[in-house]
């Protein structure tokens, strides 16, 4: 972690909290302490994801660690941006050492599939064949807090089509046909709000035994899709019919 890296993220966290006029509803369920998995979904905007972890910082003091995908450590420049901002490669070893360490780590498991979902797809998690964060949390013993962003789908209008589809099945990297502000790649200046739930424990026993493994999986899958709807029943455009979940 590059602490010069730091201040100038934080520089940038200042502009685009206030380009979004960003809120954090429920930042009193981050720790102050202690190991923890931060589970969010992924928008194609990415960056949603620094505004939770600045705000995080910016009241906690506490600087979130993640796991990037494959493709961003294979991408020059961005490569060394993301090594100075703490985020590591991807695996299980790489998590669960930085929990034993008692950090505090971000995981988006839809990853770079869910953030190229079309426009038709907003609010959808893909986490159904997306078991890794699942057994990390089980393996290590660590809360999983939910973090949901759903107005962050709204930056960008996403198109299906047939070309984005074949590289990410054959080469796994994204090629979004996408537009923000306009017929530009702006982001669009919508109010972002993160909601965050109180943790979910996972239940003991080990990460391997198949019936905690998908009974965890489910309810960790259900609780995202209702903080996500309850996000969605809190904005006056945007008012789904079925929601019951407290904060």
């Amino acid at each position: 972690m590059d602490p010069t890296m730091l201040d100038r993220a934080m520089t940038a966290f200042h502009f685009l909290s206030a380009y979004h006029k960003h809120e954090v509803v429920g930042i009193e369920n981050i720790p102050r302490q202690g190991p923890a998995i931060i589970v969010i979904n992924h928008t194609l905007a990415t960056y949603d994801a620094f505004l939770l972890a600045g705000s995080i910082y910016q009241h906690t003091g506490r600087v979130c660690r993640s796991l990037g995908d494959k493709a961003i450590f294979q991408t020059p420049v961005i490569s060394k941006l993301a090594l100075k901002l703490g985020m590591i490669q991807g695996s299980p070893s790489a998590g669960l050492q930085l929990l034993k360490e008692g950090h505090l780590l971000i995981i988006s498991p839809g990853g770079m599939r869910e953030s190229l979902r079309p426009e038709k797809k907003r609010y959808q998690i893909l986490w159904q064949d997306r078991m890794g964060f699942i057994r990390l949390a089980l393996g290590a013993q660590v809360p999983i807090i939910l973090a949901a962003c759903p107005l962050a789908d709204n930056l960008y209008s996403v198109y299906e089509n047939p070309l984005t589809s074949f590289v990410y099945r054959r080469f796994k990297f994204p090629i979004p046909i996408a537009r923000g502000l306009g017929p530009t790649i702006i982001p669009r200046p919508i109010a972002l709000k993160h909601y965050v739930r109180s943790a979910i424990s996972p239940p003991p026993g080990p990460e391997h035994m198949n019936d905690t493994l998908t009974h965890f999986h489910g309810q960790v899958i259900e609780e995202m899709q209702k903080l996500i709807a309850f996000g969605l029943a809190h904005t006056p455009a945007l008012q789904p019919k079925e929601v019951t979940l407290p904060l």
